[in-house]
Protein backbone atom coordinates (compact mmCIF):
# COMPACT_ATOMS: atom_id res chain seq x y z
CA UNK A 1 0.00 0.00 0.00
CA UNK A 2 1.30 3.20 -0.75
CA UNK A 3 1.62 6.03 1.65
CA UNK A 4 2.50 9.98 1.74
CA UNK A 5 5.82 10.24 3.21
CA UNK A 6 6.32 13.71 5.55
CA UNK A 7 7.97 15.82 3.21
CA UNK A 8 4.90 15.11 0.56
CA UNK A 9 2.43 16.29 2.91
CA UNK A 10 4.19 19.15 4.22
CA UNK A 11 4.57 20.41 1.00
CA UNK A 12 0.52 19.33 0.37
CA UNK A 13 -0.31 21.12 3.31
CA UNK A 14 1.05 24.55 1.80
CA UNK A 15 -0.66 24.01 -1.21
CA UNK A 16 -4.13 23.57 0.36
CA UNK A 17 -3.69 19.81 -0.37
CA UNK A 18 -5.55 17.56 2.36
CA UNK A 19 -3.54 14.02 3.46
CA UNK A 20 -7.05 12.41 2.21
CA UNK A 21 -7.35 14.02 -1.03
CA UNK A 22 -3.62 13.49 -1.81
CA UNK A 23 -4.20 9.77 -1.28
CA UNK A 24 -7.37 9.39 -3.34
CA UNK A 25 -5.49 11.41 -6.05
CA UNK A 26 -2.71 9.29 -6.05
CA UNK A 27 -5.57 6.04 -6.23
CA UNK A 28 -7.40 7.74 -9.08
CA UNK A 29 -8.19 10.99 -11.28
CA UNK A 30 -10.86 12.96 -9.08
CA UNK A 31 -13.64 14.88 -10.55
CA UNK A 32 -11.55 17.74 -10.54
CA UNK A 33 -8.52 16.25 -11.82
CA UNK A 34 -10.43 15.17 -14.61
CA UNK A 35 -11.73 18.37 -15.34
CA UNK A 36 -8.48 20.60 -15.45
CA UNK A 37 -7.22 17.48 -17.45
CA UNK A 38 -10.01 18.32 -20.39
CA UNK A 39 -9.27 21.73 -20.40
CA UNK A 40 -5.70 21.59 -20.88
CA UNK A 41 -6.50 19.54 -24.32
CA UNK A 42 -5.38 19.33 -27.07
CA UNK A 43 -1.73 20.71 -25.02
CA UNK A 44 -0.83 17.60 -23.45
CA UNK A 45 -2.52 14.15 -21.92
CA UNK A 46 -2.72 13.07 -18.21
CA UNK A 47 0.66 10.98 -17.09
CA UNK A 48 0.13 8.23 -14.61
CA UNK A 49 0.48 9.96 -10.73
CA UNK A 50 1.90 6.95 -8.90
CA UNK A 51 5.55 6.96 -7.63
CA UNK A 52 6.40 3.80 -8.81
CA UNK A 53 7.14 2.78 -12.35
CA UNK A 54 4.08 1.76 -14.61
CA UNK A 55 3.72 -1.95 -15.91
CA UNK A 56 5.24 -2.75 -19.34
CA UNK A 57 2.33 -2.33 -20.97
CA UNK A 58 1.46 1.72 -20.25
CA UNK A 59 3.62 3.36 -22.73
CA UNK A 60 5.20 7.02 -22.53
CA UNK A 61 4.01 9.46 -25.01
CA UNK A 62 5.18 13.36 -25.76
CA UNK A 63 1.95 14.68 -26.53
CA UNK A 64 1.32 18.23 -27.72
CA UNK A 65 -0.87 19.75 -31.36
CA UNK A 66 1.47 19.82 -33.79
CA UNK A 67 1.28 20.99 -37.69
CA UNK A 68 1.14 18.16 -39.60
CA UNK A 69 0.65 20.07 -42.96
CA UNK A 70 3.86 19.62 -43.96
CA UNK A 71 3.77 15.62 -43.28
CA UNK A 72 5.62 13.40 -45.75
CA UNK A 73 5.32 9.86 -46.97
CA UNK A 74 9.09 9.46 -46.55
CA UNK A 75 9.73 6.97 -43.52
CA UNK A 76 12.49 8.08 -41.01
CA UNK A 77 14.43 5.00 -41.42
CA UNK A 78 14.30 5.43 -45.08
CA UNK A 79 15.23 9.19 -45.46
CA UNK A 80 18.56 8.69 -43.01
CA UNK A 81 19.91 6.99 -40.54
CA UNK A 82 18.98 9.31 -37.61
CA UNK A 83 20.58 7.54 -34.78
CA UNK A 84 24.54 7.64 -34.03
CA UNK A 85 26.42 4.47 -34.30
CA UNK A 86 27.01 5.13 -30.19
CA UNK A 87 23.14 5.14 -29.20
CA UNK A 88 22.80 2.22 -31.39
CA UNK A 89 25.74 0.62 -29.77
CA UNK A 90 23.73 1.29 -26.14
CA UNK A 91 20.92 -0.04 -28.04
CA UNK A 92 21.34 -2.90 -29.95
CA UNK A 93 18.98 -4.00 -33.08
CA UNK A 94 16.99 -0.45 -32.37
CA UNK A 95 14.49 0.05 -34.55
CA UNK A 96 12.15 2.69 -35.96
CA UNK A 97 8.52 1.60 -36.24
CA UNK A 98 6.69 4.36 -37.81
CA UNK A 99 2.50 4.00 -37.55
CA UNK A 100 -0.17 6.60 -39.13
CA UNK A 101 -2.32 8.32 -36.95
CA UNK A 102 -3.63 11.80 -38.29
CA UNK A 103 -5.27 13.96 -36.66
CA UNK A 104 -3.77 12.87 -33.42
CA UNK A 105 -1.40 15.19 -31.00
CA UNK A 106 0.48 12.00 -30.13
CA UNK A 107 4.49 12.27 -31.38
CA UNK A 108 5.08 8.59 -30.53
CA UNK A 109 5.87 6.15 -27.85
CA UNK A 110 8.39 4.08 -25.99
CA UNK A 111 6.52 0.59 -25.25
CA UNK A 112 9.11 -1.36 -22.30
CA UNK A 113 7.56 -4.51 -23.41
CA UNK A 114 9.61 -3.82 -26.70
CA UNK A 115 13.14 -2.14 -25.42
CA UNK A 116 14.69 -1.47 -28.71
CA UNK A 117 11.58 -0.15 -30.58
CA UNK A 118 11.08 3.63 -30.92
CA UNK A 119 7.49 3.93 -32.53
CA UNK A 120 7.01 7.44 -34.34
CA UNK A 121 3.49 8.99 -35.55
CA UNK A 122 4.58 9.04 -39.11
CA UNK A 123 1.30 12.03 -39.84
CA UNK A 124 3.79 15.01 -37.79
CA UNK A 125 6.27 16.65 -39.94
CA UNK A 126 10.21 15.01 -40.68
CA UNK A 127 11.33 17.39 -38.04
CA UNK A 128 8.97 16.37 -35.98
CA UNK A 129 9.38 12.68 -36.25
CA UNK A 130 13.53 13.34 -36.00
CA UNK A 131 13.29 14.82 -32.48
CA UNK A 132 10.68 12.25 -31.14
CA UNK A 133 13.19 9.62 -32.43
CA UNK A 134 15.94 11.47 -30.22
CA UNK A 135 13.46 11.60 -27.16
CA UNK A 136 12.21 8.22 -27.46
CA UNK A 137 15.96 6.96 -27.87
CA UNK A 138 16.48 8.91 -24.33
CA UNK A 139 13.72 6.84 -22.84
CA UNK A 140 15.12 3.40 -23.87
CA UNK A 141 18.47 4.28 -22.74
CA UNK A 142 17.01 4.91 -19.26
CA UNK A 143 14.56 1.88 -19.82
CA UNK A 144 17.68 -0.58 -20.62
CA UNK A 145 20.24 1.21 -17.71
CA UNK A 146 17.71 1.14 -14.84
CA UNK A 147 14.93 -1.38 -15.69
CA UNK A 148 12.00 1.40 -16.57
CA UNK A 149 12.53 4.78 -18.04
CA UNK A 150 10.61 6.56 -15.08
CA UNK A 151 13.18 5.24 -12.25
CA UNK A 152 15.22 8.51 -13.71
CA UNK A 153 13.11 10.68 -11.28
CA UNK A 154 14.14 8.30 -8.32
CA UNK A 155 17.78 8.66 -9.78
CA UNK A 156 17.66 12.67 -9.68
CA UNK A 157 17.24 12.02 -5.90
CA UNK A 158 19.74 9.49 -5.52
CA UNK A 159 22.48 12.17 -7.29
CA UNK A 160 21.22 15.30 -5.24
CA UNK A 161 21.04 13.07 -1.93
CA UNK A 162 17.62 14.76 -1.42
CA UNK A 163 14.37 12.28 -0.85
CA UNK A 164 11.08 13.06 -0.67
CA UNK A 165 10.73 14.67 -3.94
CA UNK A 166 11.01 18.11 -3.11
CA UNK A 167 14.47 19.69 -4.88
CA UNK A 168 12.77 17.68 -7.69
CA UNK A 169 9.58 19.47 -7.68
CA UNK A 170 11.31 22.86 -7.32
CA UNK A 171 13.54 21.97 -10.85
CA UNK A 172 11.13 21.15 -12.73
CA UNK A 173 8.72 23.85 -12.00
CA UNK A 174 11.79 25.84 -12.66
CA UNK A 175 11.86 24.02 -16.38
CA UNK A 176 8.01 25.05 -16.73
CA UNK A 177 8.85 28.68 -16.25
CA UNK A 178 11.69 28.53 -18.80
CA UNK A 179 9.17 27.30 -21.34
CA UNK A 180 8.57 29.93 -23.47
CA UNK A 181 12.67 30.55 -23.22
CA UNK A 182 13.62 27.42 -24.26
CA UNK A 183 10.65 27.71 -27.37
CA UNK A 184 12.35 30.94 -28.70
CA UNK A 185 16.15 29.70 -28.33
CA UNK A 186 15.41 25.77 -29.25
CA UNK A 187 11.88 25.93 -30.85
CA UNK A 188 10.56 23.77 -27.81
CA UNK A 189 7.14 22.06 -28.39
CA UNK A 190 6.13 20.32 -25.68
CA UNK A 191 3.03 19.45 -23.35
CA UNK A 192 5.65 18.52 -20.86
CA UNK A 193 6.60 21.97 -19.73
CA UNK A 194 2.86 23.51 -19.78
CA UNK A 195 2.17 24.83 -16.39
CA UNK A 196 -1.35 22.47 -16.29
CA UNK A 197 1.30 19.54 -16.11
CA UNK A 198 2.12 20.08 -12.98
CA UNK A 199 -1.75 20.47 -11.76
CA UNK A 200 -2.35 17.01 -13.86
CA UNK A 201 0.77 14.84 -12.48
CA UNK A 202 -0.17 15.70 -9.33
CA UNK A 203 1.62 16.59 -5.74
CA UNK A 204 5.19 16.93 -6.47
CA UNK A 205 4.93 15.79 -10.26
CA UNK A 206 6.75 12.32 -9.59
CA UNK A 207 7.05 11.38 -13.36
CA UNK A 208 7.78 14.62 -14.82
CA UNK A 209 11.72 15.03 -14.58
CA UNK A 210 11.67 12.03 -16.92
CA UNK A 211 10.18 13.35 -19.68
CA UNK A 212 11.22 16.87 -19.64
CA UNK A 213 14.78 15.50 -19.31
CA UNK A 214 14.40 13.32 -23.13
CA UNK A 215 12.61 16.84 -24.37
CA UNK A 216 15.96 18.61 -23.14
CA UNK A 217 18.08 15.46 -24.74
CA UNK A 218 16.58 15.67 -27.77
CA UNK A 219 17.44 19.27 -28.12
CA UNK A 220 21.06 18.48 -27.21
CA UNK A 221 20.98 16.00 -29.73
CA UNK A 222 19.46 18.04 -32.76
CA UNK A 223 21.71 21.10 -32.05
CA UNK A 224 24.69 19.20 -30.85
CA UNK A 225 24.92 21.48 -27.49
CA UNK A 226 25.32 20.74 -24.20
CA UNK A 227 21.71 22.59 -22.53
CA UNK A 228 23.72 23.04 -19.22
CA UNK A 229 25.85 25.50 -21.08
CA UNK A 230 23.11 27.85 -21.90
CA UNK A 231 24.25 30.86 -20.39
CA UNK A 232 20.18 32.39 -19.47
CA UNK A 233 19.29 29.26 -18.28
CA UNK A 234 22.31 28.85 -15.97
CA UNK A 235 20.99 32.21 -14.08
CA UNK A 236 18.28 30.02 -13.44
CA UNK A 237 17.58 26.50 -13.70
CA UNK A 238 20.96 25.66 -13.99
CA UNK A 239 22.68 28.10 -11.19
CA UNK A 240 23.56 25.64 -8.96
CA UNK A 241 27.21 23.74 -10.59
CA UNK A 242 26.18 20.44 -8.46
CA UNK A 243 22.21 20.25 -10.33
CA UNK A 244 24.41 20.79 -14.27
CA UNK A 245 26.79 17.61 -13.31
CA UNK A 246 23.50 15.90 -11.98
CA UNK A 247 21.58 17.13 -14.88
CA UNK A 248 23.64 15.72 -17.38
CA UNK A 249 24.71 12.55 -16.14
CA UNK A 250 20.62 11.39 -16.71
CA UNK A 251 20.85 12.11 -20.41
CA UNK A 252 21.84 10.39 -23.66
CA UNK A 253 24.93 9.06 -23.73
CA UNK A 254 25.86 10.00 -20.41
CA UNK A 255 23.63 7.36 -18.98
CA UNK A 256 26.21 4.84 -20.31
CA UNK A 257 30.03 4.08 -20.75
CA UNK A 258 29.46 5.23 -24.46
CA UNK A 259 29.91 9.31 -23.81
CA UNK A 260 33.49 10.43 -24.79
CA UNK A 261 34.45 10.17 -21.20
CA UNK A 262 33.65 6.83 -20.63
CA UNK A 263 32.25 7.51 -17.16
CA UNK A 264 30.75 5.28 -15.35
CA UNK A 265 26.51 5.28 -16.19
CA UNK A 266 25.05 8.27 -14.29
CA UNK A 267 28.10 9.38 -12.95
CA UNK A 268 28.16 13.06 -12.57
CA UNK A 269 30.66 14.86 -14.21
CA UNK A 270 33.01 18.03 -12.82
CA UNK A 271 33.48 20.73 -15.55
CA UNK A 272 36.99 21.72 -15.92
CA UNK A 273 35.53 25.86 -15.23
CA UNK A 274 34.03 24.40 -11.90
CA UNK A 275 37.13 22.55 -10.49
CA UNK A 276 39.39 25.73 -11.21
CA UNK A 277 36.39 27.55 -9.03
CA UNK A 278 36.99 24.89 -6.24
CA UNK A 279 40.44 25.45 -6.30
CA UNK A 280 40.42 29.12 -6.61
CA UNK A 281 38.18 28.61 -3.34
CA UNK A 282 40.05 26.17 -1.47
CA UNK A 283 43.19 28.60 -2.06
CA UNK A 284 41.06 31.52 -0.79
CA UNK A 285 39.94 29.78 2.14
CA UNK A 286 43.58 28.33 3.08
CA UNK A 287 44.80 32.33 3.12
CA UNK A 288 42.10 33.16 5.60
CA UNK A 289 42.87 30.71 8.08
CA UNK A 290 46.56 30.04 7.42
CA UNK A 291 49.35 31.48 9.89
CA UNK A 292 51.19 32.70 7.28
Amino acid sequence: MFTLSRDIIKTMKERGVTKQMGEQMMKKPTTAGLKRLQEAQPYLKAMPSNTQPPKGEWKIKEDIQYDISNNSSTNISENENILSGSTKAAIPNVTIKEYNKPNSNQRGFFNSDEPTVLNINKANSLNSRKETVFHEADHALANKMLGHAMIINRKYDELTEKRGGLDRYKLVSELVNSRDYLNQKYGLESGYFHPKMLEIQGPLAPNLLAEQLAVLSAIEQRQHIDITDDLELRKTVFNNPRTRENISALMGLRQTRLDARDLPPYTPYIKPENIKKSKKNKSFLEKIFSND
